[in-house]
């Protein structure tokens, strides 16, 4: 096989094959010709499985810290991706050691010279050189601005930004030549990747990172127990970031025992309200939440730190995780076992009916009184070992939040153990439905279809002249199709009644919706009565008028077949 690439990559295009070699599946590299490019026959390939497994996950570490900042960053997102390869790979990637040494002074202080045009010393009246933090990217200062604000300032490794788009262009090219050689019939190597890059990209410029701390905390005002830092914004370029300090520490190392257990309900429900609200209402959220960006402030509060990484949810995602929490509440594994298929993408040979009963089974076990208190994402991690199992891929998305769904349970365990998840989805959700309704209605959609109308509008004196035009000049014409006008009115009339009972059905819909949200003494299965009694009568009509259409349809059948 001839395989040409350009002479001045040539050497970063052979240690990625080497790699490929090493770690890589031995048949899918035979398929694609690499083992024949690379003439394995003088080199020893460990086999996963036997007494040398252990080495080969050390070699692992060892070579993709080697390799540097770029693959280390992907190879970390690549651990939250379960399905993508073994779960010892998995470990292997998650466990990386990002440390790296700290800038000294020299290089700190050029950094602000070239961003800003001034010195540190300038710009804080302190500056701890000595960083809180430090990783492949960027290292995190402590500093006092004049007016004695305290500040978190974090600073990008000088170069990353060259080095790191270098690194995921000669990626993007081997990624593009699997994807020629057939690499991608169990995976979409391309669209993941792109992926990645995203979110690379995303963290290499400080200047999104200031919007989406603005986004977060407007979306998450409602809530007074979580704290997001607001940036301070002559201080931030696309290498500094600099923002307000939260006074706190890691909730991980935190002493909550002073807290009342009514006051750690609290901060656990604010939490993973925040959480439920940033997937499935506002479509924004961080895609690697770590529990040590998350504070347990001197105040009493949750404070979310970092947004670097961040993903946008789509409405269609959005609206299948409803409708797998919707039905994992109710037991409903068979509902289940149908949306995942559907929402993601099934190999060729999927075996249905074992995927069936094996998800069917697992939310039986979950929902069985034995378990009592039942974790969300456990039930999602076995959910996601069941789809890998069977060669379903799913949405980035949906991995997306069955990670933070993950360490949102984590953080719930820390602040208050008895912290019930779905007992609170189960309570919450028609909240969550309303304001993904009310989010979906937006004023820019309202004003799309406004322009609409008036487009419209503009056009009719134009249409109606015309028309006019026509009949002045004895020029206007009506063809008629022979129709008996007395049915034609009888099926206005039927159209007008079915619309008109669909628009009071949903009417009834969001007035329970809205009910769902008064508490009352009247209740029906544990939920407000009223609510649950229109609920009733949509399901009801609705039901009727289904039969009614289709006795309907059926009978005039019948009389066009007589005629």
């Amino acid at each position: 096989m001839q395989i040409t690439f350009p002479a001045s990559q040539l050497k970063r295009f052979k240690d990625l094959g080497f790699f490929l070699f090493k770690y890589g599946n031995p048949e899918e590299l035979s398929q694609l010709g690499i083992t024949e490019i690379l003439h394995p026959e003088n080199m020893s390939k460990p086999v996963i499985g036997d007494g040398s497994q252990g080495q080969l996950l050390d070699d692992l570490s060892a070579d993709l810290e080697k390799a540097g900042p770029t693959f280390i960053r992907i190879a970390q997102q690549l651990s939250k991706r379960p399905g993508l390869m073994p779960s010892n790979y998995i470990e292997a990637l998650a466990s990386l050691n990002e440390a790296r040494p700290a800038m000294n002074r020299d290089e700190l202080s050029k950094i602000f010279l070239s961003e800003f045009g001034k010195s540190i010393e300038t710009l804080f009246s302190s500056f701890d050189y000595y960083p809180i933090s430090s990783s492949v990217f960027f290292q995190t200062h402590r500093a006092t601005k004049s007016s004695g604000k305290r500040v978190v300032v974090k600073i990008m490794r000088p170069g990353i930004l060259e080095s790191t788009s270098a690194d995921l262009h000669d990626l993007g090219q081997i990624v593009e030549f699997l994807n020629k050689m057939g690499a991608t019939k169990q995976f979409d190597y391309k669209a993941i990747f792109s992926e990645l890059q995203i979110q690379i990209h995303a963290e290499l410029d400080f200047r999104q990172e200031v919007q989406n701390l603005r986004i977060l905390k407007e979306n998450l005002a409602e809530l007074d127990h979580i704290i997001v830092p607001s940036p301070v914004e002559h201080l931030c370029s696309q290498q500094v970031l600099t923002t307000e300090y939260i006074d706190g520490i890691p909730l991980s190392r935190a002493n909550l025992s002073g807290l009342l257990s009514a006051e750690r309900a609290t901060l656990a429900q604010q939490v993973f309200h925040a959480f439920l609200r940033q997937y499935l209402v506002d479509g924004f959220v961080h895609s690697s939440f770590k529990l040590e960006n998350i504070y347990f402030t001197s105040t009493g509060n949750i404070a979310l730190l970092d947004m670097g990484a961040v993903v946008h949810i789509s409405k269609r995602v959005q609206q299948e995780i409803i409708k797998l929490l919707m039905a994992l509440n109710d037991g409903r594994g068979d509902t289940i076992a149908t949306l995942l298929p559907q929402i993601g993408l099934a190999k060729e040979n999927f075996d249905e009916s074992a995927f069936r009963q094996l998800i069917e089974e697992l939310v039986m076990i979950t929902h069985s009184p034995a378990e009592g208190r039942l974790e969300v994402a456990r039930v999602f991690v076995g959910i996601g070992q069941a789809v890998a199992k069977f060669g379903i891929t799913l949405p980035s998305e949906l991995t997306f939040f069955s990670n933070a769904l993950v360490a949102m349970d984590k953080v719930s365990d820390i602040i208050d153990p008895n912290f019930d998840s779905r007992t609170f989805l189960k309570k919450n959700i028609s909240m969550i439905l309303r304001d993904n309704a009310i989010k979906s209605f937006s004023v820019a959609h309202f004003f799309e279809s406004l322009m609409e109308s008036i487009r419209l509008l503009e056009k009719m004196p134009a249409k109606v002249g015309k028309i006019l035009d026509s009949a002045a000049d004895n020029e206007f014409k009506i063809t008629v199709q022979a129709i008996d006008e007395r049915i034609l009115i009888s099926g206005f009339q039927k159209i007008a009644n079915r619309i008109t009972v669909g628009l009071i059905l949903a009417a009834l819909i969001m007035g329970a919706a809205q009910l769902m949200q008064v508490q009352t003494k009247f209740q029906i299965w544990g939920y407000p009565g009223l609510a649950i009694l229109c609920f009733l009568a949509a399901a009801i009509c609705g039901f009727a008028l289904v039969i009614e259409v289709l006795v309907s349809d059926r009978l005039a059948e019948r009389k066009q077949k007589n005629i």
